[in-house]
């Protein structure tokens, strides 16, 4: 799987379309193909593999570098997850839609490739 990180100005080549099931396809390797719905333009998560990395969460912790999330999964889910990065670290943000509001946690943060890997990790569903 190659992992694509950038402004929204990189261009991003069509996905193949399925016209009888109305979903777009998304090959991640090995054979394994998993379809978009075509309202949704981010990705979602792979099925957490048996195996799976636990991550840790916390609060989110006040910092003073400037953070901005450089990918994000769809918000079509009640968990949306984000790839931040800052002052050459990055972490994972968790948002979760509860009744009556939202939780937001944060991953522990790691060098930008460490999060990127691990950011591609739970995409595939090697982390949680």
């Amino acid at each position: 799987m190659r992992l694509v990180i950038g402004c929204s100005r990189t261009h991003v080549p069509p996905l193949p379309f399925d016209h009888g099931t109305g979903l777009f396809h998304v090959d991640r390797g090995a054979g394994a193909v998993i379809g978009l719905d075509e309202a949704c333009v981010s990705p979602h998560l792979g099925m957490a593999q048996r195996d799976h990395v636990r991550l840790d969460w916390h609060g989110p912790c006040r910092t003073p570098v400037r953070v901005r999330p450089v990918a994000w999964t769809c918000v079509c889910q009640a968990t949306v997850y984000e790839l931040c990065e800052g002052g050459g670290q990055g972490f994972i943000r968790r948002t979760r839609q509860l009744k009556g509001g939202h939780r937001v946690d944060e991953s522990h943060r790691w060098s930008i490739a460490g999060s990127r890997a691990t950011w591609a990790a739970l995409l595939s569903g090697g982390a949680r």
